[in-house]
């Protein structure tokens, strides 16, 4: 192509002049792929312990079930116990997976979640003949 064409005046001109018309003529912000849903989302927090709330449950599965929709989502505490979700706006109950003779003692009622919230505190807490300790053996 010509460079010469690009430094004449008038053409420079008409190019930034095209160039601003377009780009004014989107409405909107540009939106990366995914992040419109992010936004949609909310945080739900929590932790397991046991027996009676004195050691943390490392390794233990633990699901959110979205009540209206029955949507499961799931997730491993870590070595504190401790669990979170990036979730869809709704209300969920927690759901953790029992080892042999270990019994809910606490449960977390349902919990709402709100686009950008971070709700904490949905602790579970576990009591029974089982004996869990932090390396989540029984």
């Amino acid at each position: 192509m010509d460079s010469r064409v690009f430094r004449h005046p008038a053409i420079l001109s008409l190019a930034c002049a095209a160039g601003m018309w377009f780009t004014s003529c989107r409405s909107g912000t540009v939106i990366a792929p995914g992040a419109e849903n992010e936004r949609a989302r909310g945080t739900l927090a929590g932790t397991v312990t046991g027996p009676e709330g004195s050691l943390p449950v490392a390794r233990r599965l633990v699901e959110a079930v979205e009540v209206a929709t029955a949507a499961r989502f799931s997730t491993m505490t870590d070595s504190a116990g401790a669990f979170s979700f990036l979730l869809p706006a709704g209300t969920y109950r927690i759901e953790v997976a029992l080892g042999r003779g270990e019994t809910v003692v606490e449960q977390p009622p349902p919990a709402e979640v709100k686009p950008g919230e971070l709700k904490t505190g949905v602790d579970v807490v576990f009591g029974g003949a089982g004996v869990v300790d932090p390396s989540g053996g029984y």
